[in-house]
């Protein structure tokens, strides 16, 4: 996987020339603010979908037969995505709207500039947080398991030595070992 990485990244700056690449850290991103009704609605639709999704997950469970669990986990993925999408453009949206704050200091410029780099690297924001979130639940997971299995060790095992004694022919007894 790293090696397949490695020979993108390869073939993507080699496409670049030197100069580029050395100015490139001082160039501002422009920002390309579409229209603010296209956030409001994508960012309603994100919480719509988040919304179902676990709302839906809670009142079925974790049940991995019922189809609806599989429209859920889709739903939560597809929410997560259009959250960062709209998020920069949504904060920008409502900050503009509001002159004192946009106009005070240097507001303007860092405001713009987080709406870029969220702009541009919401895909990487969203897998980001869906790894975090699988993280967790991966993690919480084992520790339950831990418990449950320590408790079945605790019912099935309840000293820390057994021995088993078959006697077939039946021609001793346990006074006898």
């Amino acid at each position: 996987m790293f090696l397949l990485v490695m020979l993108f990244n390869v073939y993507v700056v080699s496409k670049y020339k030197i100069i580029d690449m050395l100015t490139a850290g001082r160039k501002n991103e422009d920002v390309k603010f579409r229209n603010p009704l296209i956030y409001v609605i994508t960012f309603i639709m994100c919480v719509a979908s988040l919304g179902y999704a676990y709302v839906t997950v809670l009142k079925i469970g974790l049940n991995f037969t019922n189809p609806m669990f599989m429209v859920s986990i889709i739903l939560g993925i597809l929410g997560t995505f259009l959250f960062f999408f709209s998020l920069s453009g949504f904060i920008l949206y409502v900050v503009k709207k509001n002159k004192k704050v946009y106009f005070k200091g240097l507001n303007i410029f860092i405001i713009k500039q987080i709406n870029s780099k969220v702009n541009t690297n919401f895909i990487s924001m969203s897998v980001i947080c869906l790894m975090l979130f699988l993280t967790m639940v991966v993690l919480s997971t084992g520790i339950s398991l831990k418990r449950s299995i320590d408790a079945t060790m605790k019912e099935a095992t309840p000293f820390d030595a057994s021995i088993m004694l078959e006697n077939r022919d039946e021609s001793y007894t346990i006074e006898d070992v």
